[in-house]
């Protein structure tokens, strides 16, 4: 284990910045910015951002300038795929102010450890103050990385549902996506970990409940990332709370590698990553986990079910299309 100094942030004069995140890929897929301007709320100077939804914001590389277009919430998006060893540079303009990132190289993209997910018990108090075991999913990395191994981790799920409203004969099966991890800032390194052996390396623990009855996919995204990328995240990472978005703004001052070129007194939050991936999806349920849960649909005499049971296009986020992917 290596060794962390705890960083202090003074956030009681701290004024307004820009904050601009974004997550750069190898992989064809949505690309995001994010643009927003900090504030600070509350009694305890929580540092939030809010939208900005009026930028001008484009990625420019030698083969290819990409302008991105707003969605929504200050999310500015485009459809390509960064190339490995290609440099790129991000230019946001906000308000006759130009925002630019200094020049990044696509990393390549290293072998992702070996993924698993095994049953566990996490002791907790509960309201009375007595001490009992939760069940958890624990998903976990084995195996042998480089000297030069530097990642981070995104984590989403997706469950089976199958309604269950007897006597009926016409029941959908749903296939339900979820984010799990809770934008959880999860970084593995071999020169903080001072080994190039990992065994069961802890990503994510999730409760095990009725999402594991059928059959659980999870989404593993492993981002290989430059030395200057690893020590920001490094440092968002140890200030923020589970629950955070990773592109918010992050209490205190943590500037990347983003400059205001109208004027450099102008400190900009946020940072410009490119990240080489690899991504797998393991599947898992109960019976492989070697556990129980209960089946929501199964009710007592004289319980009600639950609405999902007779229409499963209630739960958030649910379709009847299968996926390619999914296992017959």
């Amino acid at each position: 284990m290596s060794c962390i100094t705890q960083i202090n942030y003074d956030v009681s004069n701290e004024k307004t910045r820009i904050v601009i995140n974004s997550l750069i890929t190898s992989k064809f897929e949505t690309q995001k910015v994010y643009v927003g301007r900090s504030v600070l709320t509350g009694t305890n100077s929580i540092t939030n951002s809010v939208p900005i939804q009026n930028a001008t914001v484009r990625i420019m590389s030698s083969i290819e300038d990409f302008e991105f277009v707003h969605d929504k919430d200050g999310t500015y998006t485009a459809s390509f795929a960064g190339v490995i060893g290609e440099t790129y540079v991000m230019e946001v303009v906000v308000d006759g102010q130009t925002y630019r990132s200094t020049s990044q190289t696509m990393p390549n993209a290293l072998p992702l450890p070996v993924p698993d997910t095994e049953l566990i018990n996490i002791q907790s108090l509960n309201s009375a103050g007595n001490l009992i075991n939760d069940k958890f999913v624990n998903i976990n990395l084995t195996g042998t990385i480089t000297d030069d191994f530097k990642a981070l981790y995104r984590i989403n799920g997706e469950y089976e549902f199958m309604e269950f409203n007897p006597p009926s004969t016409t029941l959908k099966t749903c296939y339900v996506t979820e984010s799990i991890d809770n934008n959880t800032i999860k970084l593995l390194s071999a020169k903080d970990l001072r080994t190039n052996n990992i065994q069961k390396f802890n990503l994510l623990d999730i409760p095990f409940d009725a999402r594991f009855l059928r059959l659980y996919a999870f989404k593993i995204a492993q981002y290989h990332l430059s030395d200057e990328s690893l020590s920001y995240w490094n440092k968002v990472n140890l200030i923020s709370n589970t629950g955070m978005n990773i592109f918010d703004a992050p209490p205190g001052k943590i500037l990347g590698n983003i400059k205001n070129v109208n004027d450099p007194n102008d400190e900009v939050l946020g940072n410009f990553t490119l990240g080489g991936v690899r991504d797998t999806i393991i599947f898992t349920n109960m019976v492989k986990l070697g556990g129980v849960v209960t089946d929501i649909c199964q009710v007592r005499f004289n319980s009600s079910r639950p609405e999902v049971c007779i229409n499963c296009l209630l739960l958030p986020f649910s379709t009847t299309i299968k996926p390619d992917y999914w296992p017959l």
